[in-house]
């Protein structure tokens, strides 16, 4: 929360610092740098340039076509974004500067940088200043202020020193800070923290080993004082006897003299602001603190004042302090202990408690210890008597342990996370501090005994009273007679009863008071219906099936209905079938793999991708992409595929593990996958599929549930990023959707050469192969290439020596896809510049004549992408065409083959 004080350095709202002098103008300059960085727009922001800002273009006329339309809208879009981000950061200097400073930039128009200018000749102090005003905070804060926090003191210690080290100052000098820190430490009065790191260091320096920074000391002094706190600290005080209403430990501040300072409304003389009674997050407030009556007394008669009360809030605002203090609560409290005093009980969970007598200590201190060492066979008897709703008497435990709440049970504190209670090797949290009455046997007669400060530990093994607890009481065992006495034999305090190893307190279910006797005092007419008692499951289908998350805070914010206090409450139970049918959902599970990956390849996941819709195919008859994704390194292999038959897929499988076992040299252990129709079923006729296959190759195969795409999310998720960069792509360019199998292959090459957030933002390629790919070859998609022609007529002296084509891929660092769109094929070339003019900015050109380029097809599993293939020379054939000219549709199939490319070009 953030606070105004004199003693701040900073004045902090919405974590933004807030600039008001000239020690916050460093850090605000840092933060409004990285928000202007972080907006792209910090080079039209930075004072110490004077590039300007974009300027919005004006339209085209209406005769412009539609290409010099969409590239204006994509412009104007752009600069747009840029001038809106301007303005961001605009508004963020605005809102961060103080208003006794806005008269500095409010008549400078929106000019941030003008405005960033001025703000740094007002605020901006000299290095020699800025050493001089850390030196004087540095000296001051080795004494920490009385009544400071800890945590506020070591937080405000190590902003200091950070600074103090970025200005390269004497103070930081080798092992200057650390000593400087132990003193400190020693200041305030943990001497034994800074005699055990002072011989630390001292022996550092003999050894020659590097000593812990400062910042380690910081650290460790932080968990120590929280661990010594945490040990000595006060968790409660516990009732008295005859059943009076238990109260906490009150921290009251004795100290009542003037000293100077103005008098609060509790009636103690300090600041109102840091009053511990009406501010809980008043500085140095003790964990746990609880005012006592008195002071809730005075400030409830103060308050009655309500012009009063209303200045008091409004001072708490103006000083940006929360205001606490909840007046209708308190008045509340009173009215109802008020209401205890001259009213009889009503019940044992509320009120004043029945009358039972108490037999602990108010010892509260220390860690708690419970002697579980019970047989697992003895928690159910062989004569059936069920020990886990028993008491046990436990002389090894120093705090009693209640299990449920199905007992006399009344909450009295919350427990907080540093409550523990250790039995043997195990720790149990303790979820709740409260009281138990337990109806006991004292000779003939039944009679309720109060314990105080009762552990509840959902789960625990049974109930355990700590017979360590009433030895300060008088209270002692006495195992041959089987009783619990009271400083002598004939002072019997309860009868106990052995039963197969243990001595159990309470009595028989059979012989205990009934709970009702407990809730059937007289009540006046006047009051109102008593709670109905209902068990769980029946307050379950009573408010319509919610949670068991909601039952359990149910007594807390509703009245009228209390769970399980009639005797007969059972344990919740998620055994609903209304529930079952009507909230079933997917189970998904999000527990991490068993055998999570430890290396690439050692686990892939495969899935099938359509590439066209029904009915459509890619330029040369491919409709599906087999796309693999290494778990470990996020690498990406894909293929296409004309069909999705099993003779397709199964030999494109095995071909990728093969690729992965030569290539990159490792060995694939578990391939996960679908249920696909084309990875096949073992048909004699029709061969193996694909998971035999691979289980002959020792290769472990896992299989998603039908219908639960989400098992297979990382191939699912995956896939989908493919596809849609692909589509990116397509888009950018205005690329046909028949190059869709090129282009989700050109799309997980980009993916392997990106960084991932997954691998701490390094690319997939170096996880695989250990080296940084290099993207110096690298061109938009798309672009307009021209290819050096190698079958130019040899008497053809002054013919362009080039023919256009468009990027579409890469098959190397060198070695580029490009499609030709006058015959619709892909070419692999190495000779090719590129422009940038994509291929949607094309000129319409006119039609050429058609020259024959005679190419080799090189199937894509025979090559690696990141190896050039050498072969032998192929024959090439020239034609020259006679007149008359063959039309630029014409191209006789039986003078050319498959393999070859028809070129056109002007006559």
């Amino acid at each position: 929360m953030a606070s105004s004080s004199a003693r701040d350095d900073q004045v902090v709202s919405r974590a933004s610092v807030i600039l008001e002098n000239q020690s916050d103008w460093k850090l605000w300059y840092s933060l409004k740098k990285e928000f202007a960085t972080v907006k792209g727009v910090w080079e039209y922001c930075d004072p110490s340039t004077n590039k300007l800002p974009p300027t919005v273009d004006d339209e085209p006329s209406d005769t412009a076509s539609d290409s010099a339309w969409r590239r204006w809208e994509i412009k104007t879009n752009a600069q747009k974004a840029t001038l809106k981000a301007i303005g961001e950061v605009n508004l963020e200097i605005t809102q961060t500067v103080a208003q006794s400073k806005l008269h500095l930039i409010t008549n400078l128009d929106l000019d941030v940088r003008l405005r960033l200018r001025t703000l740094q000749d007002h605020f901006q102090i000299t290095n020699q200043q800025q050493i001089l005003e850390l030196s004087s905070q540095y000296a001051a804060i080795q004494q920490k202020r009385r009544n400071q926090n800890i945590d506020t003191w070591l937080n405000e210690y190590s902003r200091i020193a950070s600074l103090c080290q970025s200005e390269d100052m004497a103070e930081m000098k080798g092992t200057r800070p650390q000593w400087a820190f132990i003193q400190a430490v020693e200041a305030q009065g943990d001497a034994d923290w800074s005699n055990q790191h002072f011989t630390l260091m001292i022996g550092c320096e003999e050894d020659n080993k590097d000593p812990p920074t400062l910042e380690a000391l910081i650290n460790r002094y932080r968990r120590w004082s929280a661990t010594k706190r945490t040990h000595t600290k006060t968790l409660g005080s516990f009732a008295a006897k005859d059943g009076t209403q238990a109260t906490q430990a009150t921290l009251a501040i004795t100290d009542t003299r003037p000293n100077n300072r103005p008098q609060c409304v509790c009636g103690l003389y300090h600041d109102i602001l840091g009053c511990y009674t009406l501010n809980e997050t008043a500085e140095g407030r003790p964990e746990g603190f609880r005012p006592n009556r008195t002071r809730l007394s005075t400030v409830r008669t103060a308050f009655k004042d309500r012009e009063l009360l209303k200045k008091i809030k409004k001072l708490y605002k103006d000083n940006n302090v929360r205001w606490t203090f909840d007046t209708a609560q308190t008045s509340d409290r009173s009215e109802k202990k008020t209401e205890n005093k001259t009213d009889r009980p009503t019940s044992a969970s509320g009120g004043r408690r029945p009358h039972a007598d108490r037999i602990d200590d108010d010892d509260s201190n220390g860690d708690y210890y419970a002697n579980t060492a019970f047989h697992m066979a003895q928690i159910t008897t062989p004569k059936g008597d069920n020990l886990i709703d028993r008491w046990i008497v436990d002389p090894g435990s120093n705090v009693h342990i209640c299990n449920s709440t199905y007992f006399n049970w009344r909450k009295t504190s919350d427990a907080k996370s540093t409550d523990v209670i250790f039995a043997g090797a195990t720790a149990y949290q303790v979820a709740a501090w409260g009281e138990v009455i337990i109806s006991v046997n004292r000779g003939n007669q039944k009679k309720d005994i109060l314990l105080t400060h009762v552990a509840y530990v959902p789960g625990f093994l049974t109930n355990l009273f700590a017979l360590g607890r009433c030895r300060r009481s008088g209270i002692h065992f006495d195992s041959g007679r089987n009783i619990l006495y009271k400083e002598k034999i004939s002072s019997v305090v309860a009868n106990l009863t052995y039963s197969h190893g243990h001595w159990l307190l309470d009595a028989k279910e059979a012989d205990r008071s009934p709970r009702h006797e407990l809730l059937s005092m007289a009540v006046r007419s006047s009051q109102e219906k008593s709670p109905q008692t209902v068990t769980a499951m029946r307050a379950h289908q009573l408010l319509g099936h919610p949670g068991y998350r909601a039952l359990e805070h149910l007594q807390d914010a509703t009245t009228g209905l209390k769970i399980g206090t009639n005797g007969k409450g059972d344990p919740w139970t998620d055994d609903c079938i209304p529930c079952i049918e009507g909230k079933m959902k997917e189970d998904i599970s999000r527990r991490p793999r068993a055998d999570k990956a430890c290396r690439p390849f050692y686990r892939i996941s495969i899935d099938i991708i359509q590439l066209q819709e029904h009915g459509a195919v890619c330029y040369n008859g491919d409709v599906w992409a087999l796309h693999a994704v290494c778990e470990y390194t996020k690498f990406h292999e894909i293929c296409t595929l004309r069909s999705r038959h099993k003779a397709t897929v199964v030999p494109a499988i095995i071909r990728l593990i093969n690729k992965i076992e030569r290539v990159y040299g490792y060995q694939v252990a578990i391939v996960f996958m679908d249920g696909d129709v084309g990875y096949g079923r073992a048909e004699a006729h029709l061969g193996s599929s694909a998971k035999e296959e691979l289980g002959s190759a020792g290769i472990k195969v896992e299989m998603r549930s039908p219908d639960t795409p989400a098992q297979l999310g990382g191939a699912e998720r995956a896939g989908s990023i493919i596809v849609t960069v692909a589509r990116v792509l397509r888009i950018h360019a205005d690329l046909p959707k028949a190059l869709a199998n090129e282009l989700v292959c050109t799309a997980a090459r980009l993916l392997n050469v990106t960084p991932t957030k997954a691998l701490e933002w390094r690319t997939p390629q170096e996880m695989v192969t250990g080296i940084r790919p290099d993207l110096s070859r690298l061109h938009i998609i798309g672009s307009r290439g021209f290819v050096l022609d190698k079958h130019l007529l040899r008497g053809d002296k002054l013919e362009k020596r080039t023919f256009e084509g468009f990027l579409i891929g890469y098959d190397a660092s060198n070695i580029y896809r490009v499609w030709i769109p006058t015959t619709n094929r892909v070419i692999r070339v190495r000779d090719v510049r590129f422009i940038d003019e994509l291929y949607k900015e094309k000129p319409s050109t006119p039609p050429v004549e058609p020259r024959i380029i005679e190419t080799v097809h090189i199937p894509e599993e025979e090559y690696d992408g990141d190896t050039i293939v050498v072969a032998q020379p192929v024959r090439q054939r020239q034609e020259a065409i006679t007149t008359p000219v063959l039309p630029p549709d014409h191209v006789s199939e039986k003078e050319y083959d498959g393999d070859t490319i028809a070129v056109y070009q002007k006559p």
